[in-house]
């Protein structure tokens, strides 16, 4: 068998290099061609199965709960995290990504209640919560805070205290969840039938 491949192979390939190399050029040609026509769809309804009870389940409590859409935006500075060019700079990519129409909302290091710069009783919480841009917030004891707080640990700020993160929530997309469901009461429909 080996043989006969062997013969095969020389007969066509070897003895006519020429025809074999225009052969494979213009097969790789076409390919090539039409590539640029090739889609390919990996958004995650593709990926899911019809009719699967743990997505269903997932989308009820999301649309009991809301929105899991959101960004995670990283920002090191070149100069310290918490100096005030750059929670200036800071405050200013915040107010630049509120201002995209769609994002709901924007979270940072300036925006997150603090509780120990200096540390709060609890019962004058109540009154009013510290953030990092108020005048009283300590800002050496705000550092600490965000990089020790089981709150903010490692998820606001990362451990060497050089980079942080905002979390930039999106709009829904009502006409795209309308025609999902839409789309899901159909597949539905035709599975019972």
């Amino acid at each position: 068998m080996l043989t006969k491949f062997q013969e095969l192979y020389e007969a066509i390939v070897l003895r006519r290099p020429v025809a074999t190399l225009v052969s494979i050029g213009l097969l790789t040609a076409s390919v090539g061609w039409f590539a640029q026509d090739f889609a390919l769809d990996a958004s995650a309804d593709s990926l899911t199965l019809e009719n699967d009870t743990g997505l269903r389940y997932y989308r009820q409590i999301r649309a009991r709960y809301g929105s899991d859409e959101f960004l995670l935006v990283t920002y090191t500075p070149d100069q310290a995290l918490f100096d005030s060019d750059t929670l200036a700079d800071l405050r200013g990519l915040r107010d630049d990504l509120l201002a995209i129409p769609a994002v709901d909302s924007v979270t940072s290091i300036l925006d997150v209640p603090l509780v120990n710069s200096p540390a709060v009783d609890l019962n004058r919480i109540s009154s009013g919560l510290r953030y990092l841009e108020n005048d009283d917030t300590d800002r050496t004891l705000a550092r600490q805070e965000l990089l020790s707080s089981p709150l903010y640990q490692n998820l606001i700020v990362s451990s060497d205290g050089l980079t942080t993160a905002l979390r930039v929530d999106m709009h829904e997309d009502e006409e795209y969840l309308r025609l999902r469901q839409r789309r899901d009461d159909l597949r539905e429909k035709r599975a019972a039938t």
